[in-house]
């Protein structure tokens, strides 16, 4: 299994060149909250915001009506876009399925006249602007407008009351786009009497005030082990103090100790002020030099590589939760405790490092206790200078 330290997952998740934050947060947002400006509460409201924000953002397109593109002239655009498209972004939304993947086969069929060609276009006028709003990334749109190529608005009349699986599949507006009353930021608006926008950046495992604290987690690790992926250890992180340990139990030996420790012996790893992570197993001690060290309390926060951003409300095992991610190579998630009846605001839930196979730390709540730690299973154990085998 792997070295369940957080800090190495995240530290080396450095952000593509290519991706800024905003890439990142359109990607990881499944669907838009009630105060967006491309939201709606019917599919007419939704195709005229989205054609609002594209007249504004998008003008050096010259956007003309879906209407008056014939398909050859929006399979060259689609064409052009797919040239910009970012790869990274495109494989986000394959691995999680997302209804953002564009369609392929969007053929031509039947006249210029039959309701098939119209059916056909309006699909198309959806993906061209799918394309442009969640596949070129920021740096990449000034390079597509300088082509001098028109893109297409939505449909006048908005959405088509049709079974037509093609289309459906080809346009999911509606699906993420919606904002309507019934739309759960709006309601945890409602509740809280703050807005969804305005919900801040935590710190590391708990509120503005929380800097050292301890709990058992249940790991899902199938990136590393898909035959056997679960384990669980006991974490101990102390801004203060710049460190955090991590002990495993028997049978549950994590990476970092492969090599040095005979299964099924316990295994317990320090990362410590000092840049080592100290392996302690079967009485005897090893160190590697790891630069990344502990966790920061302020990770969230951090323009490595770049800020975090609040996305929305969610439900994990049970508990209410917000929801924010951490942009890297993949998108990393935080889940805490939000207007949750039981705990107060700001515990940790869970922490998914990796998509797909899934890399997850679950928080077991009812052992997570605030408080300052141990000094001694903090710091450097006494003679240990022995670097560990690789």
């Amino acid at each position: 299994m792997r070295v369940a330290t957080l800090a190495v997952a995240l530290s080396a998740a450095v952000a593509s060149a290519e991706l800024s934050h905003a890439d990142w947060r359109r990607a990881v947002q499944p669907r838009v909250h009630g105060a967006s400006a491309v939201g709606g509460s019917s599919g007419k409201d939704i195709f005229r915001a989205i054609n609002d924000f594209m007249d504004q953002s998008a003008a050096a397109h010259q956007m003309r009506d879906c209407e008056s593109f014939a398909h050859d002239e929006l399979d060259d655009v689609a064409a052009r876009l797919r040239r910009h498209q970012s790869q990274p972004l495109a494989d986000f939304y394959q691995k999680k399925s997302d209804k953002r993947t564009l369609v392929d086969g969007l053929a031509e069929a039947g006249g210029v006249y039959s309701p098939r060609y119209n059916t056909t276009r309006d699909a198309k006028c959806a993906q061209v602007l799918m394309a442009w709003a969640h596949h070129v990334s920021d740096a990449a749109r000034g390079a597509v407008a300088a082509e001098g190529f028109s893109l297409p608005r939505m449909p006048r009349g908005g959405p088509l009351d049709t079974s037509d699986q093609q289309y459906l599949a080809a346009v999911p507006c509606t699906d993420c786009h919606y904002a309507g009353p019934s739309d759960r930021g709006d309601r945890a608006e409602s509740a809280t009497g703050s807005s969804t926008a305005g919900l801040g950046l935590p710190s590391w495992g708990g509120d503005s005030k929380t800097t050292a604290f301890s709990v058992t987690v249940n790991v899902t690790d199938k990136l590393d082990d898909p035959q056997d992926p679960n384990w669980t250890f006991k974490y101990y992180y102390d801004a203060g103090k710049r460190a955090s340990r991590y002990e495993h139990g028997m049978y549950q030996v994590a990476e970092a100790c492969v090599g040095y420790v005979t299964f099924p012996n316990a295994c317990n790893a320090t990362l410590a002020a000092d840049g080592y992570m100290y392996i302690e197993a079967m009485g005897t001690c090893c160190r590697r030099n790891l630069a990344a060290g502990a966790l920061s309390l302020d990770w969230m926060q951090s323009s490595q590589p770049i800020p975090g951003g609040f996305l929305n409300y969610s439900t994990v095992n049970g508990v209410a939760t917000a929801l924010w991610a951490k942009s890297g190579n993949t998108p990393n998630y935080y889940y805490a405790t939000y207007n949750d009846s039981k705990y107060p605001d700001y515990v940790p839930v869970r922490v998914v490092t990796n998509i797909e196979p899934v890399v997850r730390w679950d928080f077991v709540l009812d052992t997570y206790k605030v408080g300052p730690q141990d000094v001694r299973i903090l710091t450097p154990p006494a003679g240990c200078d022995v670097a560990c085998p690789m």
